[in-house]
């Protein structure tokens, strides 16, 4: 099965879609275009869990995984 997300942005945009609240947040705090570095950890973390799912799943490719940053 191909993976369904293939690019970093792409990956991003589906993050940002699936979890409302921390893209509240991030657009609160003016950091969503931001680089990874200006989110908070708790943000970074969840990105992280949310992205290992998607591995798992096969949504994303582990390549994709390794290399995506928030």
């Amino acid at each position: 099965m191909k993976p369904a997300i293939t690019t970093q942005s792409a990956l991003r945009a589906a993050f940002w879609a699936e979890n409302p609240l921390y893209r509240a947040l991030a657009l609160e705090r003016g950091t969503k275009s931001k680089g990874q570095s200006a989110q908070r950890a708790d943000m970074r973390c969840a990105f992280l869990v949310w992205l290992d799912g998607c591995e798992r799943e096969g949504r994303v490719s582990a390549a994709l995984a390794q290399r995506a940053t928030l």
